[in-house]
């Protein structure tokens, strides 16, 4: 089966849910506009990469090409600082969203699959051919769910009825319905995996049946 790997950067992700993140270029002469206070790096409707995406400040100001701590003019920016938070391998990763996507094929469906590691970071998305690009975003969105609260996100409202002092858990990068469940090594969620695309209880099927494939190399 074929599929295409999305191979956007995480940022564009919120790009809805952060709207006003990237200032508009000043004119010529101009002083840079200043980022708006709410695209704080601590913001809960910020993804993953989105201060990847942001980038030195322009000009010559700290940090920015030529200014003091930045590159010179014309120069590359230091590189970003890697990862080493625990979550599914590449491998696994692929294996699990190439499974989702044939298990929901199976049943008549293109989907997009999302697999993230503990931090919320992805590791893979997949488009299914024929599947509405978007279908991945919703994927990450409710992995985060499924991470946050351990649990299959469409059990999110119902544990959020149990306790609701968990409702604090839900930030707007969220989607708390069912599609996503966690991924578990060593009887710790390292990560979770995310389908669209389908019904929630057809994403849900298929997201399960990618954890399942990587069930024992996980452990």
């Amino acid at each position: 089966m074929k599929s295409r790997i999305i191979l956007a950067s995480v940022g564009l992700l919120a790009m809805s849910g952060a709207a006003g993140l990237y200032a508009q270029a000043p004119a010529p002469g101009a002083a840079p506009a200043p980022m708006p206070a709410a695209a704080g790096d601590n913001s809960d409707a910020m993804l993953p990469g989105d201060r990847i995406m942001r980038g030195p400040p322009p000009g010559g100001g700290p940090g920015g090409p030529g200014g003091p701590g930045g590159p010179p003019p014309g120069g590359r920016p230091p590189p970003e600082p890697g990862s080493n938070a625990p979550g599914p391998t590449l491998a696994q990763s692929l294996e699990a969203a190439q499974a989702a996507l044939a298990a929901c094929k199976a049943d008549g469906y293109n989907i997009g699959v999302s697999v993230v590691d503990s931090t919320g970071e992805p590791r893979v998305t997949l488009s299914a051919d024929g599947a509405s690009g978007g279908h991945v975003y919703t994927g990450v969105r409710k992995a985060l769910a499924a991470l946050a609260f351990q649990v299959p996100s469409g059990q999110v409202a119902a544990k959020i009825s149990a306790d609701p002092a968990a409702a604090k858990l839900v930030t707007p990068k969220m989607a708390t319905m069912a599609g996503a469940v966690p991924l578990i090594s060593g009887g710790k969620v390292i990560g979770a995996i995310g389908a669209s695309g389908a019904s929630s209880q057809q994403d849900e099927k298929c997201a399960m049946a990618g954890a399942e494939k990587i069930k024992a190399s996980l452990k």
